[in-house]
């Protein structure tokens, strides 16, 4: 685009110039054309790259930049990952395709620059952040500047760990009614188990759905819920979405949203659904409110309460916080099991039900569950390994530096968690991209255990399942509650297997969050 604008800023100026003089008559305009491009070009090719500031980064060249940012990549992050490992010794690199460049970050000193010191400077994409409000909404997660710094205030409160502890037996319940619901399921026909991606969606919509706004979707108890079904189509990985995610990064929203495809007419539809209950609940709420029968102890409270949030505001911050309050923490749900399921990795479930047969009422209070090492460091190398989101990008805003290196404005900064939470340098070698919950135990004096919060990496910018800095994930400790939680009560009750002939290997997809393709099917067998 920037080398269109400037052919056409010297069309412009040769013209005006030609005509001023009477040299250039109106039929000579596609002369006037040509000559601008090929200064251009000569520019281009022959000039900017001994002045281009990235002329020294190593250069990973690519034919199709969809290979990397779509489901074409199997993970997502994959080919990044390769990179990392090739160019290790470097803060970042350039990604080549077409003759422009994505700068991709690699060491934790560009990613503070990135994420902390310059961050400022930098705002997401916007065809990649199109097609994210199209399903999650223009909320905290997506809003940028002044908008995103109010929003972030008006919902810091909700958030601390008080209020987060103070929904613990909303989890226990709703966690509670899952295992007794997936027992029932298993009973009735135990060749075919329980498909754990299905009914983890189901229980973090339950209780992001009381915790949002006092409302009790019920899925758990429902073969059809439509909101679960709409987000399960709209985070679904298929051809269409990825096609639609292609087409926001070269046209405009509005002729994207036109185009008369199938797959354009689902996520309508489903956007719809969950747009209507938002609605819905809002509208009670302020029912609610203005009889004074609301005790205000919901998230949805503090958005309400913001004088600057419009009604429309107000609804994308709701689906915001149901989808990406819901799927991310159900995708990291079965990557646990799908991780304690593994024939290498079956020992870690009976590691965890001795510490949870030492501590026999530790799943009552939010404090003992925080504190059992065990269940945290096996919850952490999960969310390591498997970032629920693999790719984000952000778009210089100015001109500005990462890693003392100069970036121009208008440059493309690609950032991969996938890449970095796997990277050798950082996670032990050769083993950084196995289950290993050691790495996040250190022992006392005592022979005791405890949890490190490192994992053994010198950096927190390292860890980029929930990025860091300003942008980082403000529900970070609601869905590492919502997780720990899950995983005592569901591997302390239960042994879990897979189903016989699954061999283990599972494919990472999603349009907005990785879960095991297909689904990942166990049996539960209750232990004494």
């Amino acid at each position: 685009m920037a080398r269109w604008s400037l052919v056409a800023a010297l069309v412009h100026g040769l013209w005006r110039l030609a005509v001023s003089y009477g040299y250039l008559p109106w039929s000579n305009l596609l002369i006037t054309i040509a000559i601008a491009y090929f200064l251009v070009i000569t520019y281009d090719r022959l000039i900017y790259p001994f002045i281009d500031p990235l002329r020294k980064l190593p250069v990973a060249h690519i034919s199709d930049l969809r290979v990397i940012l779509t489901v074409t990549d199997a993970p997502r992050g994959e080919t990044a990952l390769r990179w990392a490992i090739e160019f290790q010794d470097h803060d970042m690199i350039r990604i080549r395709y077409n003759h422009n460049d994505t700068v991709m970050l690699l060491s934790p000193t560009a990613l503070r620059d990135l994420l902390s010191t310059n961050e400022q400077d930098f705002v997401k994409p916007t065809g990649g952040r199109n097609f994210l409000v199209r399903i999650l909404g223009s909320g905290l997660l997506l809003s940028e500047g002044l908008v995103h710094a109010r929003q972030k205030k008006q919902l810091n409160t909700s958030f601390r760990v008080q209020n987060v502890r103070a929904l613990h037996d909303l989890m226990l319940l709703k966690t509670g009614i899952l295992l007794k619901n997936m027992e029932k399921q298993i009973h009735q026909a135990p060749e075919h188990g329980v498909d754990i991606n299905d009914w983890a969606s189901k229980v973090t919509l339950d209780i992001i759905g009381a915790a949002l706004m006092s409302k009790d979707y019920d899925s758990l108890n429902k073969e059809h819920q439509p909101v679960n079904e709409a987000f399960g189509a709209l985070t679904r990985a298929s051809p269409g979405m990825t096609q639609l995610f292609m087409l926001n990064l070269v046209l405009p929203q509005w002729l994207v949203c036109a185009l008369p495809t199938a797959t354009n007419a689902t996520v309508k539809k489903h956007v719809r659904t969950v747009r209507e209950s938002c609605e819905a609940s809002l509208a009670e709420l302020k029912n609610q409110m203005k009889e004074g029968t609301h005790d205000g102890s919901d998230i949805l409270t503090s958005i309400v309460a913001d004088p600057d949030a419009s009604h429309t505001e107000v609804i994308d911050q709701m689906i915001t916080f149901l989808g990406a309050g819901h799927e991310t923490t159900a995708a990291s749900i079965a990557w646990v099991t799908h991780l304690l399921t593994l024939p290498e990795n079956e020992h870690y479930q009976d590691r965890l039900r001795e510490e949870l047969r030492a501590h026999p009422d530790c799943t009552a209070s939010p404090t003992a569950v925080e504190a059992l090492p065990w269940l945290n460091a096996i919850c952490e190398e999960t969310l390591r390994i498997f970032p629920p989101v693999t790719n984000t990008a952000r778009k210089a805003i100015r001109d500005t530096t990462i890693a003392n290196t100069r970036i121009r404005r208008g440059q493309m900064i690609a950032v991969f968690p996938w890449a970095i939470n796997r990277n050798p340098k950082y996670w032990g070698g050769k083993d950084a991209a196995k289950f290993i919950p050691e790495r996040w135990l250190d022992e006392r004096p005592d022979g005791t255990l405890h949890i490190n919060n490192h994992g053994g990496a010198a950096s927190n910018y390292c860890n980029l399942t929930f990025l860091q800095g300003n942008r980082s994930c403000i529900g970070k400790g609601f869905a590492k509650a919502e997780l720990r939680l899950v995983v005592a009560k569901m591997f302390g009750d239960f042994r879990v297997a897979r189903l016989p002939g699954d061999n283990g290997k599972v494919n990472p997809v999603g349009s907005v969050t990785i879960k095991p393709e297909g689904g990942l099917f166990v049996t539960l067998t209750r232990v004494d």
